[in-house]
């Protein structure tokens, strides 16, 4: 697989590598996009979205989560051949972070049939999100999956036993705010 980073201020920020996974973070204005490799054991593209949702929900534990944006016209979600997706809008309930509503939007590819995924993560203030979202696009278009890597093993990392190798320190989307502001 390789991914080939738009002329849109893209500049990497951090990147971990286990044995059978990598994580990648970019940012560029406002945006902040993480690349995952995960080894969920199913290669789901739609339980993938899913567990992408329930990490969330562990982090923003005191937050109101809704599914779309607020653009009426924007698809909330979809499910396509390998390839689900879902935008969820967040608005932390601590008065500490009432001022940082954000969006996010899940891609999820299967990587190998019944064994990893790969996560494509957006995020960005959610007043920014219209503005924003095409940058997002142009970063998804720029990855390539060869014909080959549907048929690619990859052997099972140790996780926390909720989220099937995603670890807490990598599988758990980082709060970009700090960063981003």
């Amino acid at each position: 697989m390789e991914v080939a980073v738009p002329n849109d201020g893209w500049e990497l920020t951090d990147s971990e590598t286990f044995t059978n996974s990598d994580y990648y973070e970019f940012q560029s204005g406002r945006s902040l996009i993480t690349v995952e490799s995960v080894v969920d054991h199913h290669g789901d593209p739609q339980q993938c979205v899913l567990d992408s949702l329930a990490l969330l929900e562990t982090l923003e534990e005191r937050a109101v989560i809704d599914i779309g944006s607020d653009d009426p016209d924007e698809r909330a979600a979809g499910l396509e051949r390998n390839h689900g997706w879902a935008v969820y809008t967040v608005e932390p309930l601590q008065e500490e972070r009432s001022d940082q509503e954000y969006t996010i939007r899940y891609d999820c590819y299967t990587l190998a049939p019944g064994d990893a995924s790969l996560v494509v993560t957006h995020a960005t203030p959610r007043d920014l999100w219209t503005g924003e979202r095409d940058k997002g696009e142009r970063f998804r278009d720029g990855i390539d999956f060869p014909a080959s890597s549907a048929n690619t093993h990859v052997n099972p990392l140790a996780g926390d036993g909720r989220y099937f190798g995603r670890t807490l320190t990598m599988g758990i989307p980082r709060i970009w705010i700090p960063r981003a502001a």
